[in-house]
């Protein structure tokens, strides 16, 4: 199988100067989940928090990206960790709002809605 390179920019938003970095990771074929990989049966979709509801990242946040997810941004963070989360959530915010993550298809508007409340109430865990 070929060798491909995948990256993800990451804008820091910890106040500290440096600017962008960006993640690459060679990899060869089966080292990332496929974007063309049939979804996984076992995975319950995630239930969105009302308006009026606190956001959690166990509850709320890490529910919304399945198995595939996870694997596939392994090169650069976990998705289910709320430290990496958290650290880099304006940049995955961005790559949602783009429709470029999930790798398989764009996220609804309400689901990254969930995201933006999140940081915007102060990343709670």
């Amino acid at each position: 199988m070929g060798v491909g390179t995948v990256c993800i920019r990451l804008e820091r938003d910890d106040g500290h100067d440096g600017g962008a970095e960006s993640l690459c990771s060679r990899h060869r074929g089966g080292s990332r989940a496929s974007a063309l990989a049939p979804p996984e049966q076992d995975q319950e979709e995630a239930v969105l928090p009302a308006l009026d509801e606190p956001i959690g990242f166990e509850r709320h946040i890490k529910a919304m990206f399945r198995p595939t997810d996870k694997k596939s941004m392994s090169f650069a963070f976990d998705l289910w960790s709320y430290d990496d989360v958290a650290q880099h959530a304006n940049a995955i915010l961005d790559r949602l709002r783009a429709g470029t993550m999930p790798c398989d298809g764009a996220w609804l508007p309400p689901k990254v809605d969930v995201v933006q409340r999140w940081i915007d109430d102060g990343k709670a865990p």
